[in-house]
């Protein structure tokens, strides 16, 4: 009796060691997923405490080394600024300076600059002043010519265009043969090309205003006439070629008018011809 139970005893004892050892291997999974979790959480946690105290070091603007490393580059922003402030004031000098007889013959003589622009500044003289305007271009004759003399105001307002050439003629250099239009070579050239190209934009900028203005032309082609007949040599062949391209310029001027007030005219007979039955049929 005895004997057979036993078997049926130890078989439930085998089953119940399998249970525990299975309960244990559970308890021991479980207690991994704990400590795993913790480990989590405590990371998490300091994740977040490092994050505030970084955001706490970045608004504290005394203890935060952040702020001192900041500072330094405002300095060279403010430096940079500083160079800007004298740009105006260049700007204001430029605009005041105003167009000489000397930056015109440079212009010229150089020819490398555009007609176009130095009569543009010229005018812009002109018509602030036309008697200043006239002056300037007037010395610009007389150092075209070679001639060191100025014609002043005192002398422009007061003397006859004889006298000025008379006064002009005493004070140049009558041993130097040597004067723009007589230099040989390239320069001789270039000169004469920039001065006759100067004339010529002259008459075509003054086309439509300064022509009919009875002052600048005529005054203009006076002096260029009296210099023409002066015993200097410089004076004669220099106003010769100036007086010929002006009055080449407004020639062609002329032709252009001319062209147009016939073409106004014919229209204008065509116009007149016309009897009023045809005039109300057009309208």
């Amino acid at each position: 009796m005895l004997q057979s139970r036993n078997p049926a005893g130890g078989d439930c004892a085998l089953d119940n060691l399998d249970e525990l050892d299975d309960l244990s291997d559970q308890g021991s999974d479980y207690e991994v997923e704990l400590k795993t979790t913790k480990r989590k959480k405590s990371t998490a946690q300091a994740i977040q405490v490092q994050a505030k105290t970084a955001l706490r070091e970045v608004s504290s603007p005394s203890d935060s080394p952040v702020s001192t490393v900041n500072t330094p580059p405002q300095k060279p922003s403010r430096e940079i600024s500083h160079p800007a402030s004298p740009q105006p004031v260049t700007r204001a000098r430029n605009a005041s300076q105003t167009l000489t007889a000397e930056n015109i013959y440079n212009a010229v003589l150089s020819g490398k600059g555009a007609m176009v622009t130095v009569v543009d500044e010229w005018l812009d003289t002109y018509k602030q002043s036309r008697e200043t305007g006239l002056l300037v271009l007037v010395n610009f004759l007389v150092q075209a010519c070679g001639c060191k003399g100025v014609v002043t105001e005192e002398m422009f307002s007061s003397m006859q265009n004889a006298e000025i050439i008379s006064t002009l003629t005493k004070e140049f250099n009558e041993d130097s043969v040597n004067y723009p239009l007589s230099n040989p070579g390239p320069q001789l050239k270039r000169f004469k090309a920039s001065l006759c190209e100067f004339a010529k934009v002259l008459v075509r900028s003054c086309r439509n205003s300064l022509i009919y203005d009875e002052y600048l032309f005529p005054s203009l082609l006076a002096l260029l006439t009296g210099l023409s007949d002066s015993q200097v040599r410089a004076f004669r062949h220099t106003s010769t070629l100036l007086a010929m391209k002006l009055m080449t310029g407004l020639v062609e001027v002329a032709a252009v008018l001319s062209v147009q007030l016939q073409t106004i005219q014919r229209r204008y007979d065509i116009e007149n011809s016309k009897t009023a039955f045809e005039k109300a049929l057009k309208d």
